[in-house]
């Protein structure tokens, strides 16, 4: 499934959030957890617990911001259906920016906009398009 962010903005702030959201959610668990019969032992094994499920989930939410450094960049819009102007033909470059010696990798793609926050995007031939279904943009 092609599914991307719209845009690296909105693929960022999601990233952000999902930092600070999983491991609050996993601290709040021990509200759940804590019940008034429990003993001092019990309790401090469950907090313990806890706050160590939540140190490794930001430790490798943490390392994984680092895994996330290639982006697909949408250069140039080639071509917008006719039916429906949330489909278009775009020109795309994938590039690593400073951690990638090549210069980026740069093909034409089909990206139909679901909605402001989600695409799909499909590799696509321009030489083998019905020029009756598409507007070219110039």
């Amino acid at each position: 499934m092609d599914l991307e962010f719209a845009t690296d903005s909105i693929k960022s702030n999601y990233k952000e959030f999902l930092f600070f959201a999983i491991p609050i959610a996993i601290l709040l668990t021990l509200f759940g957890t804590i019940n008034d019969k429990d003993k001092g032992s019990k309790i401090a094994g469950k907090v313990i617990g806890t706050s160590i499920a939540a140190a490794v989930t930001v430790f490798i939410m943490f390392m994984s911001i680092f895994t996330d450094m290639c982006v697909w960049t949408n250069r140039q819009v080639l071509y917008e259906n006719k039916n429906d102007s949330n489909t278009k033909i775009i020109v795309r470059d994938f590039g690593c920016g400073a951690t990638d010696s090549g210069p980026p990798t740069v093909g034409i793609y089909k990206v139909r906009y679901f909605t402001d926050y989600f695409i799909r995007s499909t590799k696509i031939d321009t030489a083998k398009i019905d020029k009756n279904e598409w507007i070219k943009i110039e």
